[in-house]
């Protein structure tokens, strides 16, 4: 799916600069949790991976995408227990943060939901959480900060 693209050139992007970790986080509570896979993005973090976008097309296509970055929370679970307790505390995470559904694809078994918070202006969003579940995986990514999302359908559009 180019949604999984998508988030797999996100993580590729920022992946190196992952080493904060920020009391802003909401997806906090699985120190200990060894089924449950976690990675922070500071806000410093993805100015500077964004700021040094290169010649990277997929790199420009974030950039076009995300402004004001403000953080990005990646969990993963890959047993049915860790599953289900990510999916559960997605669940009540999204009702408090007042996410809406904004996109449903199915493929198969596999399913991708993108939460929106708030719309800012036209096309801009704040913050946006996307849910890819498969059979034997399930992952959160979670960015807050502006996104365009007229670019972000622009670059699905070719």
């Amino acid at each position: 799916m180019k949604t999984l693209r998508f988030i797999i050139a996100v993580i590729m992007a920022f992946g190196m600069s992952a080493a904060a970790i920020s009391q802003n986080r909401v997806f906090n509570n699985y120190p200990d949790n060894k089924e449950i896979s976690t990675v922070y993005i500071s806000k410093a973090a993805m100015r500077l991976g964004l700021s040094m976008g290169g010649d990277d097309s997929d790199m420009r296509n974030i950039q076009k995408c995300i402004k004001n970055p403000e953080g990005m929370e990646i969990v993963s679970a890959t047993t049915p227990s860790a599953i289900a307790l990510v999916k559960k505390d997605a669940a009540e995470k999204m009702k408090k943060l007042k996410m809406e559904l904004f996109l449903n694809a199915q493929d198969g078994g596999d399913g991708v939901n993108i939460y929106a918070g708030r719309i800012l202006d036209g096309d801009v969003i704040h913050d946006i959480l996307i849910e890819a579940d498969e059979p034997e995986e399930y992952t959160i990514v979670y960015i807050r900060g502006e996104i365009d999302v007229q670019a972000l359908t622009n670059q699905y559009k070719k």
